[in-house]
């Protein structure tokens, strides 16, 4: 048996010595493979990361319909302020979404001035509670967002991950 193991070592280092561009080549083209999986491998664990975070919206802008009194606006702001999921939120009146929007867009500054009254809607800019656990962050977006369309004062809820 010792004689056969000694045999067996001695053909395969002469076997390499014989071939070793061969043997080279062959070790090349598998530690590349074996990077080039790898590198997927980890692309695909760090893509399914990112397609959780973005599944749940941080912030939402919650638009007004029409021009809501002082009461809608507060009863929109206090159920904003008792929803658990709400970690602060800003109205944003339309004068301030046209400033911003011509600090941002100059080149279409003067497109809004011509229109002759402010294209903005009033809103909320609502920023929402970081959660371990996305998907129970998401229910309670979506109740969040439902309770808000059920009071019949909003127009549209954007959401917006950051």
């Amino acid at each position: 048996m010792k004689a056969l193991l000694a045999y067996s070592f001695a053909e395969a280092l002469g076997s390499l010595r014989r071939g070793w561009r061969a043997t080279t080549l062959a070790l090349l083209t598998t530690t590349a493979a074996v990077f080039v999986a790898a590198s997927a491998l980890l692309v695909s664990i760090n893509l399914q990361e990112i397609f959780a975070k973005l599944g749940t919206a941080s912030e939402l802008t919650v638009y007004l319909r029409g021009t809501p009194s002082q009461a809608d606006r507060d009863r929109v702001d206090a159920l904003l302020s008792r929803a658990p999921a709400v970690q602060s939120r800003r109205f944003i009146a339309p004068q301030e979404a046209l400033r911003r929007f011509e600090a941002d867009v100059p080149e279409l500054a003067a497109l809004t001035k011509s229109l002759g009254e402010i294209p903005f809607p009033p809103a909320f800019e609502v920023r929402l509670r970081q959660s371990a656990n996305a998907a129970a962050a998401d229910t309670a977006a979506r109740e969040l967002i439902a309770s808000l369309e059920a009071t019949g004062l909003v127009e549209d809820v954007a959401t917006t991950v950051r």
